[in-house]
């Protein structure tokens, strides 16, 4: 069956329709929108659209937007509205803009440190009129060489490769890596609250030495892991990083300030039991000079490969 609108048409009362199409057209004599049906209906379009709140937007739902920036319109899912959406565990979506003054934030956050002085507290860092902060989660190295901080929820509880995962987190260094006072930075899906790198994971990664000072992205299966080197430094502003991976759990895209940077299909941690977390983490390895990371906010988007 065919569908759809056949074309926009000004003035006076176009030609009908054929098969199962309606035209839309702007009546000169009222200055009205129109649809006009196959058989002849005439109707205003004010009296077609209903402006009657959604009050409950379920995940099917489709609706048209206007998009300013492409002057063209888009279809929305409804599941893009949650968790008004959520309906049943077919989707979750969990956020946290750190706006309190413990560190478990909305989502109850562990926070893991090691070292002199290492910690999680509420922060100022970007809380001005350029970076924007609201509410920010400070990770602090402490002031050994060895010092680490790590936030951290789910770890080894979450399972790669039956549902579509969206990750997003705005944060920023405080400081950059050098050879005199090194970390090492790894946020997204990861699963070692301890020393060294991840397990099993799929993350964002940067230090000085690696990829000279650019942003990597990994993932890790097992220990073993494929690596894209993107070619966007390291800054101390504050960045958004965006990790999705699909469904069945064969890519993960990358995204830096909506940018794809990467895009990863092997080494992603998806055999049953190669259980991973969620979490940001910084970890000294020379010099005995507190770093911080700052976190703005963490969201996350799961839609459930089951019941649809």
């Amino acid at each position: 069956m065919a569908s759809g609108f056949y074309e926009i048409e000004g003035g006076t009362q176009p030609a009908l329709p054929t098969g199962q199409s309606v035209r839309i057209w702007k009546d000169s004599t009222d200055n009205q929108l129109k649809v006009l049906f196959p058989d002849g209906r005439n109707v205003k379009l004010s009296d077609i659209v209903s402006e009657t709140e959604i009050l409950n937007i379920k995940p099917n739902t489709q609706i048209l937007v206007y998009d300013a920036d492409t002057q063209s319109f888009r279809k929305v899912s409804g599941i893009n509205f949650s968790p008004l959406a959520v309906q049943n565990r077919f989707a979750t979506y969990d956020e946290d803009e750190f706006a309190g003054t413990t560190t478990a934030g909305k989502l109850n956050w562990n926070v893991n440190t090691n070292g002199t002085n290492a910690s999680g507290q509420s922060g100022t860092y970007g809380v001005n009129g350029s970076e924007r902060a609201y509410g920010v989660l400070q990770l602090d190295t402490g002031t050994t060489s060895a010092g680490r901080a790590t936030l951290n929820r789910l770890i080894n509880q979450v399972q790669i490769g039956y549902a579509y995962y969206e990750q997003v987190w705005r944060l920023a260094l405080e400081a950059l890596s050098t050879g005199a006072e090194r970390f090492l930075v790894t946020f997204g899906f990861i699963d070692n609250t301890g020393a060294g790198d991840h397990s099993d994971g799929v993350y964002f990664r940067y230090s000085d030495n690696l990829n000279g000072g650019q942003w990597q992205c990994v993932a890790r299966q097992a220990g073993v892991e494929a690596v894209v080197n993107t070619s966007v430094a390291a800054n101390t502003i504050y960045n958004i990083f965006k990790i999705e991976i699909n469904t069945t759990g064969t890519q993960a895209d990358f995204y830096i300030n909506d940018v794809l940077v990467a895009s990863l299909t092997s080494n992603l941690p998806t055999t049953q039991g190669q259980f991973t977390g969620i979490g940001a983490k910084i970890e000294k390895s020379i010099g005995t000079t507190q770093r911080n990371l700052s976190i703005d906010y963490y969201t996350q988007k799961v839609l459930w490969n089951i019941g649809r």
